[in-house]
């Protein structure tokens, strides 16, 4: 207590000592100098150093940042746009192919790698009785453009020795796509005699197990299996076609035009879903008279064969008026509208049988070349329908008509119609 004495009671308050204030950082900003030109500088990538302690190249010192120095950063140099190389397109065709095999009566698929997802296509079919020019008119209007000459054809036409001998040319139905994408197809003669000749030696080519008996009612009749057949290939082409050619060598074939109206009554309609609603397509024809005389293209001669037609389809669905032809005075000017009691005229185009132009007084003659090229462009004029409620690509037109194909075989239409047709036995029993 006594050394405590004296001392001052209060104690000293010992001040912290102020800590020594860090130096500021100063913050670079790096942009790009003005005085830099137009070439950018590149970095250079040096290997790295072996001693260790040495700093890498790219430190910045200390002093460097105080010195107010400005850096630049390289940009990075754009590589050059290569072309792009567009993709490649479907192989082209050099000829024809199967589409529909006659044997086995089933749709080939060959032609698929020359089928692409374009929804831009038309499909040309064609009918006729043999030997009326249907290869020969088809191969000259799908003639690819690089052709050799005017005789170079895709479908393989009838040579001399077949036509002395009566034999049919075409099997089946032949397929060819030129580079306008047109799929055109290429269909054997109806009820051709040498077909059924051929049928008859191979006991019916799987359309009868076995040829008809005379006087058997229950024997299936081999003539009305080739009927009903050829009357399904014409249901096929109207439901899977955009133009079909009825194409024939003079005026008129009845024979013709009643399988084309009874192909229309019996093909069945597409259902996509059973809670859909059918569609029901009808094609365009058109009526092409091959090996016309010069007295074909007078204004009466035409006038009789419009008329003729005009009142043989006012009950069909088929567009057999689209204001295309040779009676709407765009071909041949004296042939105009003024000649049709219908309005539009009927789609009538006439193929002369020489290949030389001729004036007469009451008409006027055309080339064979010319009037091919006036069918081709009509062709173009058309209003394509759809074939379902959606518009088809090209390989779904394919699939389209499988099933159609398909639906048509399976239909109990046809072979209703099979069975009303006469047989020998309905004749022998006739008094």
């Amino acid at each position: 207590m006594d050394s405590e004495r004296g001392r001052d009671p209060r104690r000293k308050k010992y001040l912290p000592k102020e800590k020594e204030k860090e130096p500021q950082k100063r913050v670079v900003i790096l942009t790009k100098a003005k005085d830099v030109k137009a070439d950018p500088p590149a970095f250079i990538l040096k290997t790295r150093e072996t001693r260790r302690g040495s700093s890498p190249p790219s430190s910045i010192s200390r002093e460097s940042l105080d010195s107010g120095s400005t850096y630049v950063l390289a940009s990075k140099t754009p590589k050059p746009n290569k072309p792009q190389v567009p993709a490649p397109g479907p192989p082209v065709m050099q000829e024809s192919l199967l589409f529909l095999n006659e044997d086995t009566i089933m749709l080939s698929d060959a032609i698929l790698e020359y089928l692409t997802d374009s929804t831009d296509f038309l499909v040309v079919g064609c009918i006729g009785l043999q030997s009326v020019g249907k290869s020969e008119i088809m191969s000259r209007l799908a003639r690819p453009v690089n052709a050799d000459g005017p005789d170079s054809t895709v479908f393989q036409v009838q040579g001399k020795s077949q036509i002395d001998s009566g034999s049919y040319c075409t099997d089946g139905i032949n397929c060819y796509i030129n580079e306008r994408r047109v799929i055109f197809l290429d269909v054997q003669p109806l009820l051709s005699l040498s077909l059924l000749n051929k049928y008859y030696a191979h006991e019916g080519a799987g359309l009868a197990l076995h040829a008809s008996h005379v006087y058997d009612p229950e024997s299936p009749c081999l003539e009305n299996d080739f009927e009903v057949f050829h009357i399904q290939l014409t249901a096929l082409l109207l439901s899977i076609c955009h133009v079909v050619l009825a194409i024939q060598d003079y005026f008129i074939e009845p024979d013709l035009i009643r399988i084309l109206h009874i192909a229309e009554s019996l093909k069945p309609s597409f259902s996509p879903q059973l809670d859909e609603k059918p569609v029901e397509y009808y094609p365009h024809i058109f009526f092409v008279h091959n090996k016309c005389p010069q007295s074909a293209f007078s204004s009466s001669a035409v006038k009789t064969m419009q008329d003729t037609y005009a009142a043989m389809s006012s009950h069909s669905q088929l567009l057999c008026q689209s204001n295309v032809g040779i009676a709407n005075g765009l071909f041949i000017p004296s042939l105009g509208l003024d000649l049709c009691d219908s309005d539009p005229p009927v789609n009538l185009f006439l193929i002369p049988r020489n290949h030389e132009p001729c004036s007469h007084g009451d008409y006027i003659v055309k080339t064979f070349d010319e009037s091919l090229d006036f069918l081709r462009d009509q062709l173009h004029c058309v209003q394509t329908l759809l074939f379902t409620h959606t518009p088809l690509s090209e390989k779904n037109w394919y699939h389209y008509a499988v099933k159609m194909w398909d639906d048509i075989k399976k239909s109990p239409m046809f072979v209703e119609y099979g069975r009303i047709l006469p047989t020998h036995s309905s004749f022998a029993s006739d008094p």
